[in-house]
Formats: structure tokens, C-alpha cells, sequence
């Protein structure tokens, strides 16, 4: 029988390294895996990840510091409903694949998309986004939400504190529906970002009111 004689937490690796003594004096290590910490986001229960756990943290470095968490999106929870309307996969998806080259970052290929393996999401957006949905009574597609610091450098235009890149913003549209769209997402996000732009409407949780033409 082997008898523990102490514990360190790595907490950067996400194991916990059990030393133990044999009756032979020999040591011997265990490593048990680290408590998970999950977050409630709509209709998913989704785990909180730190950037250091990731094979590219540096990617997921929020500059506003807004506490927004990193979360983990699992292949198999890409089509499931985050709220009646809208699918994890929405917020996850990678537009633009070609602004990763380069990175190393971890993604999921899926029915013919590439998804991030890990994002930012403020719990607060996809409820939001579906009381806009619901005003509105028809589809709306997101453009864009997430978007890591090369993918945000490699953007057009894009400031350096985007909040795609603390997720709390997400570009809207729907084809019919612009102008309509504008001014209820104006409503809507009065503690927000709101942005007009020929082909769709940024909005954000950012926590002020702030409004601009693209």
C-alpha cells in the first residue's frame, strides 16, 4: 500500500500531482485531473477554459480586461440551440479561415466550416440577441462574433479593443430587414454598442451607450 505524503496543484497544466511513498521507500506520482469550472450560457452548460491551457494564449489575451470568459466549444455541441433561435456553431464560426494561417490555433472542422476550439462569449449576448430576433419576427445571421488578436489585426478597420475580440459584440444582418434591424437593435442594446454599416449592424454589451456610422 502506498501512503500520500504530498499534493501540488499545477495549475497551469490542469493536473494535480499526487506524490506517494512505497513501503519499499521507492516514490511514486499520480496525476488526477483538476476540477472543471462550468458556466450556464442560455440553454448549454459550456466549460470556462484559461488561455494557458490552450496551445496559443496569446490569441485569447482580452485587451479591455472585461472578464469576459473563454469558454470551450465542443464539436459535438456546435448545432446545439444556445437560445429558441440561434446555435453555438453561430458564434463559434471562423469567416474567414485564411486570417488564421500561421497561428496554430486549435479549430474543429464541421460540416464544411471551421469553428474556434475556444472563444470568448459574454453569457449576456445570445439572450440579447434573441429578444432582438424576437422583435424583429424574422431571421438574423451572424456575420461575425469572436475574433482572436491575429485574426483581429488581420481585419480592415478593426480597432486593437474590438469587442469581437472580448466577446461581446457580434455583427447582424437580415435580408430585408436592414434599416428595421438598426433601430430595434438601437433599442435593445441601450447599454451598448450599436454600429450602422451598409450591410449590417454591429452591436456589443460593452456597458455604455455608444453609437456610430460605418
Amino acid at each position: 500500500m502506498e501512503t500520500a505524503i504530498s499534493r501540488r496543484e499545477l495549475l497551469g497544466g490542469g493536473l494535480a500531482t499526487v506524490v506517494a511513498i512505497s513501503p519499499f521507500g521507492r516514490l511514486a506520482l499520480a496525476e488526477e485531473p483538476r476540477k472543471r469550472d462550468y458556466i450556464q450560457i442560455g440553454n448549454l452548460q459550456l466549460e470556462v477554459i484559461n488561455p494557458s491551457d490552450t496551445q496559443t494564449p496569446n490569441e485569447y489575451v482580452d485587451p479591455s480586461n472585461t472578464g469576459t470568459p473563454l469558454i470551450k466549444v465542443p464539436r459535438n455541441l456546435i448545432d446545439e440551440n444556445i437560445t429558441e433561435n440561434f446555435n453555438l456553431g453561430e458564434f463559434a464560426r471562423v469567416h474567414d479561415p485564411k486570417k488564421l494561417r500561421g497561428t496554430g490555433m486549435e479549430v474543429h472542422s464541421h460540416k464544411g466550416g471551421i469553428y474556434y476550439a475556444f472563444i470568448r462569449l459574454d453569457p449576456k449576448l445570445p439572450g440579447e440577441l434573441q429578444t432582438l430576433r424576437d422583435a424583429l419576427g424574422h431571421p438574423i445571421e451572424i456575420n461575425c462574433h469572436y475574433r482572436p488578436i491575429t485574426y483581429n489585426r488581420r481585419t480592415k478597420k478593426s480597432s486593437p479593443k474590438s469587442r469581437h475580440i472580448s466577446g461581446q459584440a457580434a455583427d447582424i444582418a437580415s435580408h430585408g430587414f436592414q434599416a428595421v434591424l438598426y433601430r430595434l437593435a438601437d433599442k435593445q442594446f441601450a447599454n451598448g454598442g450599436v454600429g450602422r454599416y451598409e450591410t449590417f449592424t454591429h452591436v456589443d454589451t460593452r456597458g455604455d451607450n455608444k453609437r456610430w456610422n460605418g
